[in-house]
């Protein structure tokens, strides 16, 4: 199944009537298929779904019927890091600003498998990261820079309908989706949230329509009920324990040998915890025009296809290397240029995209963006560390 496919199946599923969110799904979407850009796991339509479900809108308040109060065990809370007196207007991508400091047992990180992209990711606006369980059950979390909450009413401060929870480690804090996560203002104009969803990642496998919709159908039956005390006391822990300003960097298996083109910068990463390393999916990095005209990733082979599209994808020796070349002019999409290497390279699957002019069809190519090289071009400046860990490196542009 084809990227547009899988875009076109979930827009075929009815969602449930929720509040009105600042996050667009598509544009999610969108930027999914873009970093993933021809090479398709059996996962790959479980992951896209779950994207789309815990993409919390930042910071949707609700009503509720009562104001909580915790049980007893919040007393046994594990300790609570310090808050920070300011939080930055911008993240360093690099290096992850926030993460969990407790989690219920079982919960992990670690859990994630490598083929499931999306599920945590460092920007320079947000920090988004996501425990799950053996069994599939999710926490989120998300942090922003200062301001990058600001909405149309120029800030995140909650409405009159809103109902207060209690304080997140000394913050003021609100309930969101009706108790199963909470927000609050971790430093002035800095907002943080915890979510845990009603539903389950699902098992890695095959997962068709048919499955995503009971998978849905499911979930949409156990948000509509109230979350148990037991639920709230865990995500009121959860939100105490978080740590700020962290310090672990990502690391990375590739670097490119070679300067961005002016005006282009390194943009959100998706990462994988693997041991105690944070690893990167790959780099991205674009223009203001296009954050995310290019990504290139090389990750541990997992038994993944490359995704041959008819009128688009060839196959093509370069380099030494056997390839599928795929090569986008749709009149939205325009030039883009994708690779995807048939087998592995120095141990690790290959992929790199490129998009060489923004998404308005007729506009003028991106600044500097030829100057790549396209695909090919990009292939030449790689460098690939490899699977083993002790060859990564932090520092991904040379």
């Amino acid at each position: 199944m084809d990227d547009n496919s899988v875009i076109a199946l979930l827009a075929s599923i009815p969602d449930p009537d929720e509040p009105a969110s600042r996050v667009s799904v598509t544009a999610a979407l969108r930027r999914g298929r873009r970093r993933r850009p021809v090479r398709v796991g059996a996962s790959a339509l479980a992951v896209v779904a779950v994207a789309a479900a815990v993409a919390v809108p930042r910071v949707m308040l609700s009503g509720d019927s009562g104001r909580y109060q915790p049980p007893a065990s919040r007393s046994g809370s594990p300790a609570q890091p310090a808050m920070p007196v300011s939080a930055p207007a911008t993240f360093s991508v690099l290096v992850p600003y926030a993460a969990f400091g407790w989690l219920p047992a079982g919960y992990s990180e670690s859990n994630i498998p490598l083929g499931d992209s999306g599920l945590l990711s460092s920007g320079p606006a947000e920090v988004d990261r996501t425990a799950v369980t053996a069994n599939g059950a999710m926490v989120t979390l998300g942090v922003d820079a200062r301001g990058g909450c600001a909405g149309k009413s120029g800030s995140c401060a909650p409405g009159p309908a809103s109902t207060r929870a209690p304080d997140v480690n000394g913050r003021p804090a609100w309930w969101i989706f009706d108790g199963r996560g909470i927000a609050w203002e971790y430093a002035p104009r800095a907002w943080a949230h915890v979510y845990m969803p009603a539903g389950r990642l699902p098992a890695p496998g095959r997962v068709d329509a048919a499955r995503l919709r009971s998978l849905r159908a499911a979930d949409d039956r156990a948000a509509r009920q109230a979350p148990s005390a037991a639920t709230r006391d865990l995500v009121l822990k959860i939100a105490d324990a978080v740590k700020y300003a962290q310090h672990t960097p990502l690391v990375f298996d590739l670097t490119l040998d070679s300067r961005l083109p002016a005006g282009w910068s390194m943009q959100e990463m998706g990462f994988h915890v693997v041991g105690r390393r944070l690893l990167a999916d790959g780099l991205t990095a674009g223009p203001a025009a296009d954050t995310s005209a290019l990504s290139v990733s090389a990750t541990k082979p997992l038994g993944y296809g490359c995704n041959y599209v008819s009128g688009q994808s060839s196959y093509v020796t370069r380099d030494g290397v056997h390839w599928e070349y795929r090569v986008l002019d749709d009149g939205i999409a325009k030039d883009e240029e994708m690779l995807c290497s048939m087998r592995p390279v120095d141990g690790l699957d290959v992929n790199i995209y490129l998009d060489m002019a923004p998404e308005e069809a007729g506009a003028a190519p991106l600044p500097g963006s030829y100057r790549l090289g396209g695909v090919f071009g990009v292939y030449r400046k790689l460098h690939l560390l490899g699977p083993d860990p002790a060859n990564w490196t932090t520092d991904p542009l040379r």
